[in-house]
């Protein structure tokens, strides 16, 4: 057979992905086209980008040569083989990629979070005597507070009181999910904004007879209780699990699958933090052999039909 320009590949990840991994016990794909299995026991995962640098698949035999009396070679041995592959892992933020790195067990991630939205207020109301408030005209206006910031802030409720021992009132309406606590803001007399309040509590009424001193603070312009997903990466000496690799690769019509059954990371280059380079992480995945003694399998398919 001649020369072939088809059976030549220039090596591109699928659009989906070009790394996979799946928890050791999963179904090993048999041949270069059908797709990775992504729900049951087993599923496989996409690692997301890997760097322009690609993959590189690096394969040493452990040889060696018998000499006879003399000098002469007369045999050869192969004691073993060596395969790694180096990759780097472009999608610093994602969790499955540090728990290759890491460990599933030191990667914990939560999120995001969504938006709490702001309270409503209803009419307000004020009584002539239970408090200690002075003749007034009081705006009050409410925020949610949520363990990472404060909400957008309310409606506003205008309450005039004409006594001076005055408690005014109004109801807050139910609390949204992710909401777990309230600020409550006053302003006297057209004056400064003031902090009247910080609740621990998603309150549905609140009164303000006077017990409470205001404090600097307005209410913010920029909601802050809205966050994304975040990583907690525990780094130890713990070793990196070992999952199924799969890298899928594709040339033209041609595709090409290297199916690693038993790999991990064992060694982790540099990270660097720069504007103008990817912080990714440079890794080298030791394969090791499988039941059958296999480090790896290709599959191919040059995409040449009849």
């Amino acid at each position: 057979m001649g020369n072939n320009i088809n059976n030549v590949v220039v090596g591109k990840p699928l659009v989906t992905g070009g790394v996979s991994v799946a928890n050791i016990g999963a179904t090993l794909p048999t041949d270069a086209r059908t797709p990775l299995t992504t729900t049951g026991q087993y599923p496989y995962t996409a690692c997301g980008y890997v760097a322009d640098s690609g993959v590189v698949k690096s394969e040493k035999r452990n040889t060696g040569t018998i000499n006879a009396w003399g000098g002469d070679t007369i045999a050869a041995t192969r004691k073993g083989m060596d395969v790694t592959i180096k990759l780097e892992l472009a999608e610093f933020l994602n969790a499955i990629v540090q728990g290759l790195i890491y460990g599933d067990a030191n990667v914990t991630s939560q999120g995001p979070t969504a938006k709490v939205t702001p309270p409503v207020l209803s009419a307000g109301s004020s009584a002539a005597t239970g408090g200690t408030l002075t003749a007034g005209s009081r705006v009050y206006q409410a925020t949610y507070t949520n363990a990472f910031g404060e909400s957008l802030g309310s409606n506003t409720v205008l309450i005039v009181s004409t006594g001076s021992v005055s408690v005014n009132s109004f109801t807050i309406g139910a609390a949204p999910s992710g909401a777990t606590g309230t600020k409550i803001y006053v302003t006297l007399n057209g004056g400064t904004q003031q902090l009247l309040d910080t609740l621990g509590t998603t309150p549905t009424t609140y009164s303000d007879g006077g017990s409470k001193t205001p404090a600097a603070g307005t209410v913010p312009l920029v909601d802050s209780t809205a966050v994304g997903t975040r990583l907690k990466i525990t780094a130890t000496s713990s070793p990196t699990p070992k999952k199924v690799w799969v890298f899928d690769i594709f040339s033209d019509s041609a595709k090409v699958r290297v199916v690693v059954p038993n790999g991990r990371v064992m060694d982790v280059g540099d990270t660097t933090f720069k504007d103008d380079s990817l912080a990714a992480a440079v890794t080298t995945l030791q394969a090791f052999p499988d039941a059958s003694g296999a480090f790896f399998y290709t599959y191919t398919d040059d995409g040449v039909t009849l």
